[in-house]
C-alpha cells in the first residue's frame, strides 16, 4: 500500500481546479465568482473576449503535476499527475488556438 504524503495532494488540486472551472446551466463557474470577489477581471471585455479564468486555473493544475511527478510513491500521485497533465495539455492547446 502506498503512503499518504505530499503527492496525495495532487488529485485534490485537480479536483479543486475542476470544481472552479465547471459551470452548470446558466450559472457562471464558481471560479468566476471567486475571481470577481477578489476584484480581478474574468473576461478581457466585460463578459466577452479572453476568459482569464483558464489562466488562473493553472495555479491548481501545475502544482498538481509537479507533486505527482515528484512524489510518485504517494497514494493518488499518479492519478493526479495524469489528470493534470491531460488538463494542462488541453488548456495549452486551446489557448494557443485562440491566440493564433
Amino acid at each position: 500500500m502506498k503512503n499518504v504524503g505530499w503527492g496525495t495532494l495532487s488529485p485534490l488540486f485537480v479536483l479543486v481546479g475542476l470544481i472552479l472551472s465547471i459551470s452548470v446551466g446558466t450559472h457562471e463557474a464558481y471560479g468566476d465568482k471567486i475571481i470577481r470577489m477578489l476584484g480581478l477581471d474574468v473576461w478581457s471585455n466585460g463578459d466577452d473576449g479572453v476568459h482569464y479564468t483558464l489562466y488562473y486555473l493553472f495555479i491548481f493544475y501545475i502544482p498538481a503535476l509537479i507533486l505527482g511527478l515528484k512524489f510518485k510513491e504517494h497514494f493518488g500521485a499518479t492519478l493526479g499527475k495524469n489528470l493534470s497533465l491531460c488538463i494542462v495539455a488541453i488548456l495549452s492547446v486551446t489557448i494557443l488556438l485562440v491566440v493564433i
